[in-house]
């Protein structure tokens, strides 16, 4: 499970942890539902990332083109959309409460279904560090079966 798991309410805002381009505004039924995600650098210098926002509420995401067509820039703190319950994040908890799913990934190709990017910690994007029972914060908050 590359990425992090951030237990939020729904309708809580999503800002943008890095500055970039928004790439894609898509969804899926399973999996990371609605989700954004944003790239900074370039593929030419190789230092691009992609910073996935996942799990959000389909309404009032960012879009990923502007009205010219064009690329729509985001910046850091930006919000980009709200957590919602889309994808494997739901109310009754039987694919986990609601949570943000944050993941970061570096390349120097672009991101296709052929080339999936290399995950990197998305910690250090985030300015802080996560313990092991911040992370099982996200199974204990739901009822056992």
């Amino acid at each position: 499970h590359p990425g992090i798991d951030l237990l939020n309410d729904v309708g809580d805002p999503v800002y943008a942890a890095e500055g970039g381009v928004v790439s894609r505004v898509f969804s899926q039924e399973d999996g990371w539902g609605y989700y954004v995600i944003i790239q900074t650098g370039t593929l030419e210098s190789g230092d691009t990332e992609w910073h996935v926002y996942a799990h959000l509420q389909e309404e009032n995401r960012v879009n990923a083109e502007n009205e010219e067509g064009g690329f729509v820039s985001v910046e850091a703190g930006d919000v980009i959309g709200y957590t919602g319950t889309s994808g494997n994040s739901d109310d009754d908890c039987s694919g986990g409460p609601p949570h943000l799913h944050y993941e970061v990934r570096q390349g120097d190709r672009p991101w296709t279904d052929k080339n999936e990017p290399d995950p990197v910690n998305p910690e250090n994007h985030l300015g802080t560090e996560f313990s092991d029972s911040m992370g099982a914060a996200i199974s204990d908050s739901c009822p056992s079966n």
